[in-house]
């Protein structure tokens, strides 16, 4: 399956970016995290998931530490 056709779960995506699926979420609700998809509508209930090709973008974009100044 592609990257972009592959949908993770919350628990999934916190898992891999080594933090708490309540800091996802909590990103989800400020809009600072990665793009997400709602499966069945904007309903609250509905299940959350996100796209491996999102995340993988949305990593390359973070800022990066570490430079000699």
């Amino acid at each position: 399956m592609t990257d972009d056709l592959q949908l993770l779960a919350p628990r999934d995506v916190a898992a891999l970016l080594g933090i708490t699926e309540k800091t996802l979420a909590e990103w989800r609700w400020k809009g600072t995290g990665p793009r997400f998809t709602k499966l069945g509508g904007t309903h609250r209930t509905a299940p959350v998931r996100y796209r491996a090709s999102v995340i993988r973008e949305w990593l390359d974009a973070q800022p990066v530490g570490g430079g000699v100044r």
